[in-house]
């Protein structure tokens, strides 16, 4: 049904992690980027001379096809660069990729009347959930080092941050094994609705987030008990990025990527000789 993509194994996030240059902000600074908490960001305040360049030093040499920057404040003009390397001086490359926007498309073709469609196609004041940045390479590298490079001289705010990164090896879901039918995409309101004596209908304030059901039928035994086994032992603490379909076009795709953790764990059930049955909840990070 589609080419389902999972990241939650983070190389990132083993070893060191910093920021070239000396424009980052001492109280903001890259280890920042290691939580679960968008709200406490990294920046970068030289964004408007310089790009602002992250560097991870594994632990040891890892896997690596997905890069994603999330919660970031990038303008439209952004664009955003990534690659691997054997040694700290990033020299010589193993993998980079094409200078590319780092914003892509959100307005979803067709739903808005001809005439009020952005040039760019993107719409950040409608855009839900936080602005994410996501890079899947052609094939899986071997490396020890890799970096995340953003160039926004134009940023309005003057300065350029983000809440989380993610680097590692993102598990894309063979053709056969992608989520099936009945799998679901929910808005969830925490907002709290009320009425008084006379009937008026009052409703307060609160954030909303997404929930997500993906049903995954006949995986293999391979899948089932050395992917989503795993996954579901890290349990609902640990973060994950979740791409419904990651050949949909641009708008599509980023309206179907979700920064989340799951909801809670599931059974991996068998329901016949070498095909099991999953169900993943995953909720968004706010």
């Amino acid at each position: 049904m589609a080419n389902l993509t999972i990241l939650y194994d983070l190389a990132s996030d083993k070893g060191s992690l910093s920021g070239s240059g000396n424009g980052w902000a001492g109280a903001l600074p890259p280890a920042n980027l290691r939580n679960d908490d968008l709200a406490a960001v990294a920046r970068y305040l030289d964004i408007r001379n310089s790009p602002a360049r992250l560097v991870a030093g594994f632990d040891r040499v890892r896997p690596v096809n997905a890069w994603a920057l999330i919660g970031h404040n990038a303008s439209s003009l952004a664009t955003m660069r990534v690659g691997l390397a054997d040694a700290p001086s990033l020299s010589p490359v193993i993998y980079q990729s094409p200078t590319a926007p780092v914003w892509e498309p959100t307005i979803v073709w067709g739903s808005l009347p001809w005439g009020v469609w952005p040039f760019d196609g993107v719409d950040k004041e409608t855009f839900p959930g936080a602005p994410i940045a996501f890079h899947l390479s052609p094939e899986t590298h071997y490396a020890q080092y890799a970096f995340l490079e953003v160039a926004d001289p134009g940023n309005p705010d003057g300065y350029f941050q983000a809440g989380r990164l993610m680097i590692g090896q993102g598990w894309v879901a063979p053709d056969v094994e992608n989520h099936d039918y009945g799998s679901s995409v929910q808005i969830i309101d925490m907002a709290e609705k009320t009425r008084t004596k006379g009937g008026r209908r009052l409703v307060g304030e609160a954030p909303k987030y997404r929930q997500w059901e993906i049903k995954l039928s006949y995986q293999s035994e391979a899948t089932a008990l050395g992917v989503y086994h795993d996954l579901m032992w890290r349990g609902i603490k640990g973060d994950l990025l979740v791409i419904w379909d990651s050949d949909k076009e641009p708008a599509i795709r980023n309206r179907l990527t979700l920064y989340g953790a799951l909801a809670g764990t599931s059974p991996i059930t068998i329901v016949e000789h070498d095909g099991w049955d999953v169900v993943l909840q995953i909720e968004e990070l706010i």
